[in-house]
């Protein structure tokens, strides 16, 4: 999109130069800082995008990070009850496991 401005910019000067502009050389000049500054907002920006590209990675890790977190907590609390360790309820689990895949 911007592209097609610097291409106006660029040809409005070469035809002020060509026309014997008498500030030629301080509108090339000026055409020359503003491309300047385009190219290096572009680097700012594209560095930018990257990090919040890496930032949004890190926020996702941290995230599946503390959903695992919850999961073993919760299994932990399943494996260190009593009751888990009791015959009965074991019977009980396998049955309901074997229910389950014969579905």
């Amino acid at each position: 999109m911007y592209g097609v401005y610097k291409l106006e910019l660029s040809v409005c000067v070469l035809q002020l130069a060509d026309d014997g502009h008498y500030d030629a050389d301080g509108i090339r000049r000026r055409r020359d800082d503003v491309l300047e500054r385009w190219r290096k907002l572009k680097e700012a920006l594209l560095a930018n995008r990257e990090r919040l590209g890496e930032a949004q990675s890190l926020q996702q890790f941290s995230r599946d990070a503390d959903e695992m977190e919850i999961w073993i907590t919760e299994k932990l609390q399943t494996a260190t009850d009593e009751s888990y360790k009791d015959p009965s309820n074991i019977q009980v689990s396998i049955c309901f496991v074997n229910c389950l895949g014969q579905r």
